[in-house]
């Protein structure tokens, strides 16, 4: 892929930020469900488990790392829309 600087930097940006979305939807997700008198354990552990892979990712994400930025966005910005869309 051959881009500006700029072009990386928006994508790369773009990128974290669409991850820090799924972050908070899990955290808002986790919230919710502890406020239920019987709280689903199970998902409570499956969210907090997405949270630290998200975690990862973002923490393992750089600049130049076309592919994986391709992947995020191409996988996760979709999600990300209609969460925020709905």
């Amino acid at each position: 892929m051959n881009l500006s600087t700029t072009e990386k930097l928006a994508r790369y940006e773009t990128a974290q930020e669409t991850i820090g979305v799924l972050i908070a939807m899990r955290s808002k997700w986790i919230y919710e469900e502890e406020q239920k008198p019987e709280p689903n354990q199970d998902l409570i552990r499956q969210w907090e488990s997405e949270q630290d892979t998200f975690h990862d990712e973002l923490n393992d994400l750089l600049i130049d790392d076309d592919d994986k930025i391709e992947r995020v966005l191409n996988e996760y910005a979709p999600i990300v829309k209609a969460h925020m869309t709905s």
